[in-house]
């Protein structure tokens, strides 16, 4: 994935992610692929929703609703997927439960 062309919820995906195990905002920047001014909107929003945290060291931590948020995201993105590879393939054994387009 082209980190220039990512959509919002992709980038808050991208933060979560970074942020699994732990880590310094910096370290969270770095793997996500964001500018500080980003990271800086993002993070307040994410910590607002109560899908990340931050300590009293600064280390970022995601929440359970956070992981709950990544569960959800990535089931939706292997159901597009999916569905974009049914519609791709023609006589399709699967074609007859496709909705027509």
């Amino acid at each position: 994935m082209n980190p220039k062309y990512r959509s919002r919820i992709e980038i808050i995906s991208s933060i979560l992610e970074a942020s699994v195990e732990g880590a310094k905002k910096s370290k969270v920047m770095h793997k996500s692929f964001v500018s500080n001014t980003q990271f800086k909107l993002y993070m307040n929003h994410l910590i607002e929703k109560n899908l990340l945290n931050i300590d009293s060291e600064s280390k970022l931590t995601i929440t359970t609703k956070g992981l709950e948020f990544l569960e959800h995201f990535h089931a939706l993105e292997n159901m597009l997927d999916l569905t974009i590879q049914k519609h791709s393939i023609k006589n399709d054994v699967y074609s007859q439960y496709l909705l027509p387009t």
